[in-house]
């Protein structure tokens, strides 16, 4: 389980580490759908032209760094709120509580599932069980 818990950690880190890379202070980005360009909403630099596809250059937008370092932290509050199994009642994830694996936890399967193709998933997922 440890190994789990660790091996899911790291994946946060990296993905805080990869967001953080884009730029030290200006972390959210913008579309401007006349020049058909992602911006950096700090200082308004064009980050990329997304010819011609409108809808990249909204996604992209979407996703900018910002957003993806909420999801981390979200990420991390469920899994410091996630109770795995404790015995007493109404205390734990209710798939937990009810004895299944950990591997068939509803909580834990949601956490871990965006990381399916990165190295070390199947020993991170053997792990819970």
């Amino acid at each position: 389980m440890d190994e789990f818990v660790a091996w899911l950690r790291s994946q946060l880190d990296e993905d805080e580490q990869i967001a953080r890379a884009t730029h030290p202070a200006f972390l959210a980005w913008d579309y401007d759908d006349c020049v058909m360009q992602v911006r950096d909403l700090g200082n308004g630099n064009e980050l990329a032209n997304v010819l011609p596809r409108h809808e990249y250059g909204v996604h992209i937008a979407e996703w900018d760094p910002a957003r993806v370092l909420r999801e981390i932290e979200a990420k991390r509050g469920l899994l410091k709120r996630h109770r795995f199994y404790v015995p007493e009642p109404d205390q734990a994830c209710l798939g937990c509580a009810a004895g299944v694996m950990w591997r068939s936890c509803p909580v834990v399967r949601l956490l871990i599932a965006p990381y399916s193709h990165r190295p070390g998933y199947a020993e991170a997922l053997a792990a819970l069980g």
